[in-house]
């Protein structure tokens, strides 16, 4: 990690690497809770452009890549799975509408009219399962269970539960099953299921705790494992690991292994031999562990994360093979391969290109995986570990664009207040065809991640390129409370949401001012969710930046608790205060509170099936800007959710984005 200390240094790295064609991370920032942001195009085929150079102002450059180029062929990989021999996956479409589809080498599995997505904890996860051959899935439209064999598809469960997170047993099936007795998130009940194969009923396993993930069993059968938490913890919080005797549709003898308040617990999985690994932060890293006589043994102890923030039920950074453990975690800045050896706990890394793994599977010596890093988008790979060769499984079209577009990304670290450091990855300008005047500084965009528990990766987006092929400088920020940085930094945002993540963006936009890399009139900050409350709240708090784009962002958390979902329902208690007794703070962090602070324009995009920031944080602090005569506009999108999967709605919502700060910047509006 870099920590350039004067823009003269940073300049000349910067210039080291400017002919370089380098590809946003997992998630865009704008859209970080949707994996349908893994923005996966490659590069062959390109286009020859013209090697005429022209003078053009920053921010007004002409560039190939176009929004449509952007999303063309854009699908997003997930939940992937082998059964047997044969790998699974699911691929999230937008020119399908956002369908979700469980696909393998040989083709779709699912059928049309169906879309295989679950909503437990709203932002769902893992939502199917293959058991020779015979696919049990949750259909997104009544979140029930599918069982399909061939083409055949017929309903397994009945209306009234949500299903997640599903392992198959000799007679039934496992799950994490979500009742809903009403609207508020009080009258939600989450336990652990049990569906009989065979009729479809189900009966509950585990039940009293609030929240339960991740059910995984023995090689033998005998025994579940499993992790459970509650209020006010989220998973990366603290959460315990509970194993039982399990005999069909019954649990025994439940006993916690790991575990608790202060201590999060990822990823249980049972090794082929019948050791139960699981990924623990006790360290204050998310490092890798085995139960052993009933004791806690770390694999390779590191200062680095080899966990993930729960967001998403299913999640996988470590598989079993033959050779090893296969595993990957994220250290200074990007995600490295390795395998740990059983026997010895010898860490080897995997000589492959990439910084950014996930969703580690294995079966045998044959491993899969998605894969990205600054050059190549996140895309589908195969390791053979007895020879040691990669291949590439799926991609999606590729694109006719020369890399010369494309901007190179470049991990730096800087100061921000009480002499904390902060993260970032830095995109300069850069277009083939265009140079700026001499002594012109371009326009900086500050890209705040969702979560707020979250982090970036800096792996390929077209997304970023299309602004950077047009002039414009990004800094994705991994402020203080993002994830990838150990458990104390994760932890800077307790009690400190509104507070240190502002800090660390106004510091971004002012350590690139100071650098000579970024024009002080001309600052855009945007974010997603989380990230929309820390651009309203960067824009009510400061006055670095000079507009603003908020997706389906959070203007008012106190009025967020009124109608949000279960799961993040005592988040705020951590990150603000509890309430109503911290009444006065939220109204302190409140951006709608403070609007009359806000003299910067300020665009909004908001779907209107959004669950978990319903519209109306959009729509009100919209009003209240145009009330107090600031240049405002909402754009609202019908049948879309947290995060936006239809094709038309993403070419929309960039385009409009571009064409907002293009009037800022270019008419001098305030």
């Amino acid at each position: 990690m870099h920590h350039f200390k004067t823009g003269e240094v940073l300049r000349m790295t910067l210039t080291k690497f400017k002919d370089v064609g380098y590809f946003n991370s997992y998630f865009s920032a704008r859209f970080f809770f949707i994996p349908i942001f893994l923005f996966l195009l490659s590069c062959n085929g390109v286009e020859q452009q013209s090697s005429e150079t022209q003078e053009r102002k920053y921010g007004t450059w002409s560039s190939p890549i176009t929004a449509e180029k952007t999303f063309d062929a854009v699908k997003a990989y997930n939940n992937l799975f082998f059964d047997n021999n044969t790998l699974y996956w699911t691929e999230v479409r937008p020119t399908e509408g956002g369908r979700s589809v469980i696909t393998s080498l040989n083709g779709d599995i699912t059928p049309p009219g169906f879309n295989v997505r679950t909503r437990v904890h709203e932002y769902g996860g893992k939502s199917y399962t293959v058991e020779n051959g015979v696919v049990y899935f949750v259909n997104f439209n009544d979140q029930q269970i599918y069982v399909q064999k061939k083409e055949e598809v017929k309903p397994l469960t009945g209306p009234g539960i949500r299903f997640a997170d599903l392992i198959t047993t000799e007679k039934g099936i496992v799950a994490v099953g979500e009742l809903h007795r009403g609207e508020h998130y009080t009258e939600v009940d989450n336990f652990l299921s049990y569906i009989d194969k065979k009729t479809g009923t189900s009966t509950i396993l585990s039940s009293g705790q609030d929240f339960y993930s991740s059910p995984t069993l023995s090689p033998d059968g005998k025994t579940l494992a499993w992790i459970s938490w509650n209020f006010p913890n989220m998973p990366w919080d603290g959460t315990e690991l509970w194993v039982a005797n399990f005999n069909e549709g019954t649990l025994t003898y439940p006993r916690l292994v790991a575990g608790g308040d202060k201590e999060s617990i990822f990823q249980p999985s049972w090794s082929p031999s019948g050791e139960l690994y699981f990924v623990s932060d006790k360290s204050g890293w998310w490092n890798l562990y085995r139960l052993k006589d009933n004791q806690y043994e770390a694999m390779t102890p590191l200062d680095a994360e080899f966990g993930l923030p729960q967001w998403l039920l299913g999640m996988s950074t470590y598989g079993f093979t033959d050779k090893g453990v296969l595993c990957t975690y994220f250290q200074n800045g990007e995600s490295v391969l390795a395998l740990i050896d059983f026997h010895t706990k010898e860490l080897k890394k995997i000589a492959v290109e990439g910084n950014d793994f996930n969703q580690i599977r294995a079966q045998g010596n044959i491993a899969a995986y998605l894969k990205g890093s600054w050059t190549q988008p996140i895309a589908l790979f195969q390791l053979n570990l007895d020879i040691m060769e990669e291949s590439s499984l799926s991609q999606a079209q590729p694109i006719t664009i020369n890399p010369e577009y494309f901007s190179t990304p470049q991990p730096i670290s800087f100061p921000s207040k009480n002499g904390r450091t902060a993260y970032g990855f830095y995109y300069p300008p850069k277009n083939k065809d265009f140079t700026a005047p001499q002594n012109e500084l371009p326009p900086l965009i500050i890209e705040v991640h969702g979560g707020p528990t979250a982090h970036v990766t800096g792996t390929f987006s077209l997304a970023k390129q299309y602004w950077t092929s047009r002039g414009y400088a990004i800094l994705d920020v991994n402020y203080g409370g993002s994830s990838g940085y150990g458990r104390a930094y994760r932890d800077l945002l307790n009690d400190s949401w509104g507070i240190v993540d502002v800090e660390d963006c106004e510091a971004a936009a002012r350590y690139m001012i100071s650098q000579g890399l970024a024009d002080p009139n001309k600052i855009a900050i945007t974010g997603g969710s989380a990230g929309g409350y820390t651009t309203l709240a960067a824009l009510a708090f400061t006055n670095t930046f000079s507009v603003g784009g908020s997706y389906f962002g959070v203007s008012d958390p106190a009025l967020l608790l009124k109608t949000t979902h279960k799961f993040e329902a005592h988040y705020f208690d951590l990150i603000i205060a509890p309430y109503p007794q911290g009444k006065a703070i939220y109204d302190a962090r409140s951006p709608l509170q403070h609007v009359n602070k806000i003299n910067r324009p300020v665009v909004f995009f908001q779907g209107l099936e959004d669950k978990i920031v319903t519209p109306d944080q959009s729509e009100i602090m919209y009003l209240a800007l145009k009330k107090h005569g600031i240049f405002t506009k909402l754009f609202n999108y019908a049948g879309e959710q947290h995060g936006f999967r239809k094709i038309e709605n993403l070419i929309n919502s960039l385009e409009e984005e571009h064409a907002f700060y293009q009037k800022v910047f270019h008419e001098n509006l305030q």
